[in-house]
C-alpha cells in the first residue's frame, strides 16, 4: 500500500511538472509566433526601404551628373573672375565692353551711374534665370516629398 502510495504521489507530482511545462511550451510558442509575426514585418519594411534607397541614389546620381557640367564664368575687367556654380540653368552671358546703367533708389530721388559690367538686360536675364531655377526646384521639392505626381 505504501508503494502504491508513493508511485500515485510521483506520478501525481510529474503530472502537476509536465503541465506547468506543457504551459511555459505554449507561452513560449506565442512569444514565438509574434516574434514571426514581426520578423516579417520588418522584412517587408526593409525591402521597402531598399528600394526608396536605391530610387533616392539614381536621381541624386542623376542631379549630380546635371549639375556637374554647370559652371558660370562672369568677368569684369576692371575686376577679377568669379566662377558661379549654377544648379539647374544656362550660363548667363554678360557683355563686357558696353557701358551700362546702374540705378539705385534713395529717399526721395533716382540716381543713375555707369557701372563696368552690370547691365539692365543683364540683370533682367539673371532674374529670369533665377525665378526658373526656383520653380524647377519648387517642383523638385514637391516630387520629391510627394506633393506633385511624378512625370
Amino acid at each position: 500500500m505504501d508503494m502504491v502510495k508513493q508511485g500515485d504521489s510521483l506520478i501525481h507530482s510529474k503530472n502537476k511538472k509536465c503541465k506547468e511545462l506543457a504551459k511555459k511550451l505554449k507561452a513560449f510558442e506565442q512569444s514565438f509566433n509574434e516574434l514571426n509575426a514581426n520578423y516579417e514585418r520588418l522584412v517587408d519594411a526593409h525591402k521597402k526601404l531598399s528600394k526608396a534607397h536605391t530610387k533616392l541614389e539614381k536621381t541624386h546620381s542623376l542631379l549630380l551628373d546635371e549639375n556637374k557640367e554647370k559652371v558660370v564664368v562672369s568677368c569684369d575687367v576692371s575686376t577679377k573672375c568669379d566662377l558661379i556654380k549654377e544648379s539647374l540653368n544656362p550660363p548667363i552671358v554678360v557683355a563686357t565692353n558696353s557701358s551700362c546703367r546702374y540705378s539705385s533708389i534713395t529717399s526721395n530721388s533716382t540716381s543713375t551711374s555707369t557701372v563696368g559690367v552690370t547691365c539692365d538686360a543683364s540683370l533682367k536675364v539673371e532674374n529670369e534665370t533665377l525665378k526658373k531655377e526656383v520653380n524647377e526646384l519648387t517642383h523638385t521639392l514637391g516630387k520629391a516629398y510627394g506633393s506633385e505626381p511624378a512625370c
